[in-house]
């Protein structure tokens, strides 16, 4: 926190009068309030973007058939010990 007489206003009014107030933090940590954008903006929604949703569903759907194929295994080999 900058101590009392050394904010923003005061900084503007110096710099008026030509005369520099040092900052607590030369950089301070920049703040967003909610609702707030992204300083990165997601890329924007188009082809490009239901492209890669397509893929990952793709994506999705296969690596639950490979799951499930070893699920069934593992089960296979359970019942197998247990003698189900």
């Amino acid at each position: 926190m900058a101590k009392r007489g050394e904010g923003r206003f005061a900084r503007a009014s110096a710099a008026k009068a030509g005369r520099e107030i040092p900052a607590a933090n030369a950089a301070p940590a920049v703040r967003r309030g909610p609702g707030r954008p992204r300083k990165n903006p997601l890329p924007a929604s188009g082809v490009n973007g239901l492209d890669s949703i397509i893929a990952a569903v793709k994506e999705s759907e296969q690596a639950r058939g490979r799951y499930r194929v070893v699920l069934e295994r593992i089960q296979g080999l359970l019942a197998d010990v247990l003698g189900g």
